[in-house]
């Protein structure tokens, strides 16, 4: 995993340790459901158009010691 420099404070996902401002942490996508799915267009009841998420992606820190 590249370490990269923080340049604000954060707190790891993993261990909830305080991440200072200048120390070294990763990058760790988690995700929730299925986004590599396409998402669904629904029809509502009043025929108009809704997109339906298949799922969702986003990145946590981690400290160095937990990387």
């Amino acid at each position: 995993m590249k370490l990269i420099k923080s340049r604000k404070e954060y707190t790891c996902d993993l261990c909830k340790k305080q991440i200072n401002k200048g120390e070294l942490y990763g990058k760790k996508s988690k995700s929730l459901g299925s986004p590599h799915k396409p998402d669904v267009a629904v029809r509502t009841e009043y025929g108009g158009i809704a997109y339906e998420m298949q799922g969702v992606r986003w990145t946590v820190p981690i400290c160095e010691a937990c990387a």
